[in-house]
């Protein structure tokens, strides 16, 4: 479709709907098309490491605590639908004992 848009048989405005992009995005991506051949239409990684990267030993001690410490964080033994379950049954309760007052 890249090739058609180039060659001047399919407009960029066409190819833009055809391809589900924005005409900014389709003329962005005929400029990587044109330069780089398919290789400019793949997703690159950025040429640098984020600011906010952890290192590795940091990662390491996060999935130690997580697995030492926080094993069962928000995932308890019997699980939420037991406990959902019991807070409805002590609710229907507590409303049938309102009810005949």
């Amino acid at each position: 479709m890249l090739d058609q848009v180039i060659q001047g048989s399919l407009k960029a405005k066409e190819a833009s709907q055809l391809l589900g992009l924005r005409y900014r995005q389709t003329l962005r991506v005929k400029k990587r098309f044109k330069q780089q051949g398919w290789a400019g239409i793949l997703r690159k990684a950025p040429p640098k490491p984020p600011n906010l990267k952890f290192s590795a030993s940091t990662v390491e001690l996060i999935l130690k605590l997580r697995k030492e410490f926080y094993y069962d964080f928000n995932h308890p033994p019997n699980g939420y639908r037991k406990n959902i379950i019991m807070l409805i049954k002590e609710l229907w309760k507590s409303i049938n004992l309102i009810k005949r007052v």
